[in-house]
């Protein structure tokens, strides 16, 4: 069955269509292609280079990296030499302090000797004091009591006279009466009976009030015999406790024996302390020999390390100024680049990079005239691949290159420390 003018021009697009397909699949092919061989040289030389990089900066930084471990380990022998002078001033302190320590040991036991002595004179004189008082008391009490004793005795005698008197004049009245009696009984009866009766009744008064006079004798002779045997028993109660008051006394002057005796070890053991401090001071004047020693090597090696410093100042001066000279080469280069840029023809804008080998060596069937096109793609693509390549690379050597200015200030500033 023949076919139609419709159908044979859809078979001729789909015919072309296919051709366009499999020459896009051709092209796309040959520029993966391309692009892993490029991938595959631009590793291979990033890595060449890396290696080259990374030896030629371990050798620029070894040299630094060198003498920042002498100065770090200079430091480090400087602060060891701080910290034994100030142990070794922390040492001179410390017998400073048990010097006066032992001398305030020193004068406290002498005050309490002191103390002790007059403790002892006081404890004599009180003592003496109360045997004179109790002496003086005991001689007044006896002298009351001869006193009293006269006294009563006398009392005695004169109520006995009295009564003797009274009775010889009783006598004399009974015997006169009698007397009188017997010759004027019958005449004087009722007069003589009166007078008996009179005489009676005198008699009994007297004979009551001399008793009632005995008795109140009696009564203040017991009174002042309590009152002096109360006092006698205060005498004998004030007695026992300054009897009390001696023991309590004499335990505590054992008491403070005692104390004398382990104070008088102590002093003992400061002197023993005394001559160990005297060996601590010769090692101590041996050490500081030493740290002079030490500080002179330190203050020669800080004299080495000023010229490191210098010698390190000019060189990074040099440095700078031929860095100061590579930026402008490269400001020089841009200009010219901009310079060639503004000369450029039509075909070098559209193909910027040239053609290289492998693009000369290919051939494309391009009936559009599009190859130019197609190499500065190819071209492009290259580029940006080595630039995202390169950017991880040139991120570290930035990083690098802050910290190794990071080191070298900080080298600066322990060498203008050190210096200082």
């Amino acid at each position: 069955m023949p076919l139609t003018e419709e159908e044979k021009k859809q078979r001729k697009a789909e015919k072309k269509a296919k051709k366009l397909r499999e020459a896009e699949e051709r092209r796309i092919k040959i520029r993966k292609d391309e692009l892993a061989r490029e991938v595959r040289s631009s590793q291979g030389t990033v890595a060449d280079r890396m290696k080259l990089w990374y030896e030629r900066n371990y050798a620029a930084h070894f040299p630094l990296i060198k003498d920042e471990m002498e100065i770090a380990w200079n430091s480090f022998e400087h602060i060891l030499d701080t910290k034994d002078f100030i142990i070794c001033q922390l040492q001179d302190r410390m017998d400073e302090a048990k010097m006066q320590e032992a001398m305030s040991w020193q004068d406290f036991v002498i005050k309490v000797d002191n103390m002790i002595l007059d403790y002892q004179k006081r404890m004599e004189i009180m003592d003496s004091q109360y045997k004179d008082h109790l002496t003086q008391l005991v001689d007044d009490a006896m002298e009351k009591t001869q006193v009293q004793e006269m006294n009563h005795a006398n009392l005695e005698d004169y109520y006995k006279t009295v009564l003797y008197i009274m009775e010889e004049q009783f006598q004399e009245a009974s015997t006169t009466a009698q007397g009188e009696y017997v010759t004027k009984r019958d005449e004087e009866a009722k007069k003589g009976q009166h007078l008996t009766e009179m005489m009676s009744a005198v008699l009994e008064l007297t004979v009551k009030k001399i008793t009632k006079a005995i008795k109140q004798c009696l009564h203040e002779y017991k009174e002042t015999t309590d009152i002096r045997r109360k006092e006698v028993e205060l005498l004998r109660a004030k007695d026992s406790y300054y009897l009390e008051v001696i023991r309590r006394q004499d335990i505590r002057m054992a008491k403070l024996c005692e104390d004398m005796s382990s104070l008088q070890s102590q002093v003992n053991e400061r002197y023993e302390s005394r001559l160990v401090l005297e060996d601590l001071k010769r090692d101590r004047e041996e050490t500081y020999g030493e740290y002079t020693q030490a500080r002179a090597s330190l203050s020669r090696a800080s004299g080495l390390d000023a010229a490191q410093m210098l010698t390190l100042s000019s060189e990074s001066n040099n440095i700078i100024k031929h860095l100061e000279k590579v930026v402008e080469k490269g400001e020089k280069i841009l200009r010219l680049g901009v310079l060639c840029r503004n000369l450029e023809t039509q075909e070098e804008k559209v193909v910027p990079f040239g053609f290289s080998v492998d693009n000369k060596s290919e051939e494309f069937t391009d009936d559009n005239g599009y190859s130019p096109f197609m190499f500065f793609w190819r071209r492009y693509a290259s580029a940006n691949l080595i630039k995202r390549k390169l950017e991880p690379t040139l991120k570290t050597l930035r990083e690098e290159n802050e910290y190794l200015k990071y080191r070298l200030e900080t080298v600066l500033e322990i060498l203008s420390n050190s210096q200082v």
